[in-house]
């Protein structure tokens, strides 16, 4: 008798998050035995100590899913280790951060022999494709286009942070690759009201004088109601290396 079809999918977001993705919905849907696991948005090293404190879980599936080039590496290696026959894919390897290049030699073919093992890539941009060809040297038999969109929130306020009774104000919203240094710059000197949605690690340096008011890891649904709003939505982005802003564009 054939052995059953098991999928975990690994994502990122707040562990503490209960929803459904829909690529798990989905393969439920389809008879797949799919389970979710949420990683949490931290450093690629810690990342990898708690993919290795999983590894028992991780060796009872025969397909991995992530959707995140870091987690897509990360998971791909506990395989290796384990020495797992599971099937690795990556649904959205979206370069938004530093790439995996370390600058020797030896140390950058080890990482691409991980990429290598990787069964099946979807990107959402062609030029993806030629970058990670050229980055990690993976094969472009491996990948596939998917045209990219994403559900918007069903709601976009008031909220208590952003309604009709706040002063209108420029918003700059993300986590990769933004250059919130000019927005603050351009804020300032434009005596105007300032609003940025960032990380809580980000480092924001504003004049004492600024009208900027700064707001960390705020939910879909509130960086909506902040971009409908706004007198705009800036988006800013440090270099063309990376992707980045999208998500905010298309919402």
């Amino acid at each position: 008798m054939p052995r059953r079809l098991r999928v975990l999918f690994v994502t990122l977001g707040d562990p503490q998050n209960t929803r459904i993705s829909d690529v798990v919905v989905r393969l439920r849907a389809a008879g797949v035995d799919c389970d979710q696991l949420v990683m949490p948005y931290q450093k690629r090293w810690k990342r990898l100590i708690k993919a290795l404190w999983c590894a028992r879980r991780v060796a009872n599936y025969n397909v991995v899913i992530t959707n995140e080039y870091n987690n897509g590496f990360v998971f791909t290696l506990v395989g290796q280790i384990l020495k797992n026959n599971a099937k690795n894919i990556i649904i959205g390897m979206n370069l938004s951060g530093r790439a995996l290049k370390i600058g020797v030699k030896p140390i950058d073919k080890a990482i691409s022999a991980v990429f290598q093992h990787l069964d099946r890539v979807v990107v959402h941009s062609r030029e993806e494709i030629d970058l990670f060809v050229r980055l990690h040297g993976i094969s472009r038999d491996k990948f596939t286009f998917s045209s990219w969109g994403f559900d918007a929130p069903s709601a976009s306020g008031p909220t208590a942070h952003f309604n009709s009774d706040t002063p209108r104000y420029f918003c700059m919203i993300g986590r990769n690759n933004r250059d919130f240094t000019t927005f603050s710059a351009a804020i300032a000197s434009c005596d105007v009201d300032g609003v940025i949605v960032c990380d809580k690690d980000e480092k924001i340096v504003a004049s004492a004088t600024s009208r900027l008011k700064v707001f960390h890891n705020l939910s879909m649904e509130e960086c909506a109601a902040c971009v409908r709003y706004s007198l705009a939505n800036v988006i800013l982005v440090h270099d063309a290396n990376r992707g980045a802003g999208h998500i905010t564009a298309v919402m």
